[in-house]
């Protein structure tokens, strides 16, 4: 291959670079609700792009020679690459791109619903159609908890309700678990959830956790009883 022929494809896989990447989409889209697949999958991708253009531009490296022995001359190519890199994702973030944590509060985390005021986005990560984490599906021969709270409740990996039933299936217990917790909710929200929900589903045990939100939010936030977060 000709460096002429090398020259056009690395200009065209820049342009690709350019564009489809997660700082320009959402430049020209600030709502874009990318979940966390999708943008994993993009960053998969430009990372290939990223490697083809290196490739491209050293064409006598190679991966296996270089991860066994990385040399001085290699390292004075792709360390200011790296370093570059590094600094565009730090200054497009300091300059209000890309998805901080408030992005996916208020488009992913924190929807507005007109039952109990916000809940997350159905159908988005591994949330269900009704906006909360995880598969609701009511049994007659399960134990069925569900769990009420704010991020304490909706975050984890497994969340707080998947480990404890994890532990009562290892006693045998045969249990299913429902996670209404959502990002900043309180528990004014959570009362009407139940309300909503009790007579969808069949719950052996019901779990308030709650603490912070059901304090400092009304004193920080708005006083009055009974309005949830941001209620404006």
């Amino acid at each position: 291959m000709s460096w002429i022929n090398r020259s056009h494809i690395i200009i065209v896989a820049a342009i690709i670079l350019i564009f489809a990447n997660e700082f320009t989409l959402s430049f020209f889209d600030p709502q874009l609700p990318f979940d966390q697949k999708a943008i994993k999958n993009l960053r998969i991708l430009d990372i290939a792009i990223i490697l083809l253009i290196l490739t491209l531009i050293f064409p006598y490296m190679k991966i296996i020679s270089y991860l066994s022995s990385v040399t001085k001359e290699t390292l004075s190519y792709i360390l200011p690459v790296f370093i570059a890199v590094v600094a565009l994702d730090i200054i497009m973030k300091l300059l209000g791109y890309g998805y901080p944590t408030h992005y996916n509060q208020e488009n992913l985390e924190r929807v507005p619903h007109p039952h109990d005021t916000f809940r997350g986005q159905p159908n988005v990560r591994d949330h269900n159609e009704f906006g909360f984490r995880g598969t609701f599906k009511s049994s007659e021969n399960n134990y069925n908890i569900a769990i009420f709270g704010g991020s304490t409740t909706y975050n984890g990996t497994p969340p707080i309700i998947e480990i404890m039933s994890e532990k009562l299936r290892k006693k045998g217990m045969n249990v299913g678990v429902y996670n209404f917790g959502s990002v900043s909710s309180n528990h004014s929200q959570h009362v009407h959830r139940l309300i909503e929900f009790s007579d969808r589903y069949s719950f052996d045990l019901v779990i308030f956790y709650g603490g912070g939100n059901e304090t400092f939010q009304y004193a920080n936030y708005d006083p009055r009883p009974g309005y949830p977060y941001i209620f404006f």
